[in-house]
């Protein structure tokens, strides 16, 4: 069963939400997967410039690609699902647009 959550970006309201949301979880014996898009939006030029500045500023390594992943949901399922999880993985994937393949493909023909 698929169970969706979404988020406000209002921390205080979002704290509440993902408890209440993974209580549910706490008890099942059934095994679950969470998946979450840690970076917390859509990547956009202005918004890779907003992270990198923010990088900068607390010693952290910028990025051209990807988005600083924001941490207090992360920590926050991870302390509701704390008995009920064996183990994690992280994995990053990432994709070019259609019109880049499409590019991509009309080049190396």
């Amino acid at each position: 069963m698929l169970e969706f959550l979404f988020l406000e970006r209002k921390w205080e309201d979002d704290r509440l939400a993902i408890a209440k949301h993974l209580e549910g979880f706490s008890d099942r014996r059934s095994p679950i997967w969470l998946c979450m898009f840690p970076e917390g939006t859509d990547f956009s030029e202005a918004k890779k410039i907003k992270c990198n500045e923010y990088a900068k500023e607390h010693g952290l390594p910028g990025s051209h690609h990807v988005l600083l992943p924001r941490t207090k949901g992360f920590v926050a399922c991870l302390k509701a699902l704390r008995n009920s999880i064996d183990a994690g993985t992280q994995i990053r994937h990432s994709w070019r647009s259609f019109l880049e393949e499409t590019q991509a493909r009309s080049i190396s023909m």
